[in-house]
């Protein structure tokens, strides 16, 4: 599981990349992204799809967390 943490206070876009952590297979495309995006009017946490090929986790359980400082 990876947690997703969010302080509020303004709008916020983030990125997850994961490669294997080894060697150079990133170069020829071994890689994922995921983007995330905080609306913070709305209070709003999106989640964009997977993009990329790596062959490692076929499914990514996310928790998220949020400041109180809304």
């Amino acid at each position: 599981m990876l947690e997703i943490r969010v302080y509020g206070g303004r709008d916020a876009n983030s990125k997850l990349y994961e490669d294997s952590g080894n060697g150079y297979n990133y170069k020829p495309g071994a890689k994922t992204t995921i983007y995330f995006n905080w609306d913070d009017r709305r209070q709003t946490l999106s989640m964009g799809k997977r993009s990329g090929i790596l062959g490692m986790i076929l499914k990514r359980t996310f928790q998220r967390a949020f400041s109180c400082n809304f």
